[in-house]
């Protein structure tokens, strides 16, 4: 568990100076040549150990970027991220995780050089066309009619709405809203007909829980043409 090769080297030749024998040495530090963990087996070996140090020096191990680029340093923090993940799905003490598993440097420094390319991505972008702004895309929303078939561009204005990936509407599911009559919500209001809107967000959540989780709530004004959509109102 030597943090690097440097070290087990060194570790190597003072075994060799006080006379041990090749094979008493590989025993006690083991070739680790073409043997590379993955950051699953990394965390699978620390819970299995229960020893927090082996968390730190596998840390410090992801932390290490391969040179020093921008991307090497994101890279390096993304795999620190995973571990963390992993540790926490082996069934790792949570304390022992935010002291061991986090470089708190690494991570400024990542997100540092991201926010940069962010910022530089945003300079370089060309101006949106005015039909793709939000306004737009809301003044659109108002306008639909509920009785006629929808069009692609208002399926591409719902997306929007949501905030949700192409994939994601296979899942859409908008039911009626109709809250328990004696605890109502403070906000409800029995004028206007609620629409509860959910969808499953990604394929993690839909392995563990099938249904929708809702998030959106969705209000139509009654004293105006039924079959139209005039507003909506998010709670």
């Amino acid at each position: 568990m030597l943090p690097d090769w440097k070290a087990r080297k060194n570790v190597k030749e003072a075994l060799r100076r006080r006379l041990f024998k090749n094979n008493q040495i590989e025993a006690f530090v083991p070739d680790k040549r073409g043997k590379k963990l993955t950051i699953k087996e990394r965390a699978q070996y620390c819970a299995k150990t229960k020893d927090v140090w082996d968390i730190w020096l596998h840390a410090l191990d992801l932390a290490v970027p391969k040179n020093n680029t921008d991307e090497a340093i994101v890279v390096a923090s993304s795999c620190l991220s995973q571990f963390r993940k992993e540790l926490a799905g082996a069934g790792v003490d949570p304390e022992q995780i935010n002291t061991y598993a986090k470089l708190p440097n690494v991570t400024r420094a990542s997100n540092k050089i991201q926010k940069r390319k962010v910022e530089l991505g945003l300079i370089s972008q060309p101006k949106m066309p005015k039909h793709f702004s939000l306004e737009e895309g809301l003044r659109r929303l108002q306008n639909i009619c509920t009785t006629e078939t929808p069009t692609l561009q208002d399926l591409a204005d719902v997306i929007m709405m949501l905030s949700m990936r192409p994939a994601e509407v296979t899942t859409l599911r908008i039911i009626h809203y109709e809250p328990d009559e004696s605890n109502p919500p403070e906000w409800y209001n029995p004028d206007y007909s609620w629409y509860c809107t959910g969808y499953i967000k990604n394929k993690g959540e839909a392995k563990n829980n099938s249904e929708p989780r809702p998030f959106l709530s969705m209000e139509r004004i009654q004293n105006v043409q039924e079959n139209c959509l005039p507003g909506f109102k998010m709670q």
